[in-house]
C-alpha cells in the first residue's frame, strides 16, 4: 500500500506508539509465554491496505490481549467516564 509521503509524517508517530504499547504492555517475558504454552518470542504485526477510499492500518501482537478493568479504571482516573 502506498501512502503519500505527507501523510506519513502525520501518521508515523502513532503508528509507532502503537507498535511500543504492543510490545511494551502486551508482550509477556518469555518465562509467561512458555508456561502459556506460547513460544518464547512474541510477535507484531503491522498490516496496511485499501479499503474503498481509506487505507486501514492494523497493529496485532500475540501477547496476552486487553485487560478490560485496567481500561476502566485508567479511563475513570482520567475522567473519561464516570464508575457508574
Amino acid at each position: 500500500t502506498e501512502l503519500d509521503k505527507s501523510l506519513v509524517e502525520v501518521i508515523a508517530d502513532p503508528i509507532l506508539h502503537l507498535i511500543r504499547n504492543a510490545v511494551d504492555h502486551g508482550q509477556e517475558t518469555p518465562e509467561e509465554r512458555r508456561a502459556a504454552g506460547k513460544p518464547e518470542v512474541g510477535k507484531v504485526w503491522l498490516r496496511a491496505f485499501h479499503e474503498g477510499n481509506s487505507v486501514i492500518i492494523e497493529v496485532e501482537d500475540d501477547g496476552r490481549g486487553i485487560d478490560p478493568e485496567k481500561i476502566k479504571k485508567k479511563a475513570i482516573e482520567k475522567g473519561i467516564i464516570n464508575p457508574e
